[in-house]
């Protein structure tokens, strides 16, 4: 498999596009309820509170970006980055009902370190217009 991993993740290699489809307010409450935090921050349930901090819609949890950039990976490496590996992002823009998003990512570069190789992914969320609202970068073990 390693062998067939650095073949796959090769600096400059685009990974395919993951498309999340059309955000809802319902995908937001149930995200929320399932980790038991809808009441903790109205800004993911309740839209006129989030448009009084000048927003113009409720936002999706971040955390769900997390998810799906974690989803781009397995496919992508088959789980290794699980085993060894990191992810760094950062919030960069709003995701509201109504975005597309897609997960997507680029190898930026192959280092050794003691033990092995690793590849080094830009990653991020865009939507449906390519505005970024969630990069960083994520480390995948090579063998």
């Amino acid at each position: 498999m390693a062998t067939d991993l650095t073949t796959q993740l090769q600096p400059g290699a685009a990974l395919p596009k993951l498309d999340k489809g059309v955000l809802t307010q319902e995908q937001f409450n149930i995200f929320m309820d399932v980790y038991g935090r809808r009441g903790l921050n109205p800004i993911h349930s309740d839209k006129e509170y989030a448009q009084r901090r000048g927003f113009q819609d409720t936002l999706a949890p971040g955390v769900m970006a997390v998810g799906w950039l974690n989803e781009l990976l397995s496919r992508a490496a088959g789980g290794r980055h699980l085993r060894g590996g990191n992810l760094t992002v950062n919030f960069i823009g709003p995701m509201y009902p109504g975005n597309q998003i897609f997960a997507t990512g680029q190898v930026r570069e192959h280092e050794n370190v003691e033990g092995g190789r690793r590849a080094i992914l830009d990653i991020w969320c865009e939507d449906e217009t390519g505005r970024k609202v969630v990069a960083g970068t994520a480390v995948v073990p090579l063998a």
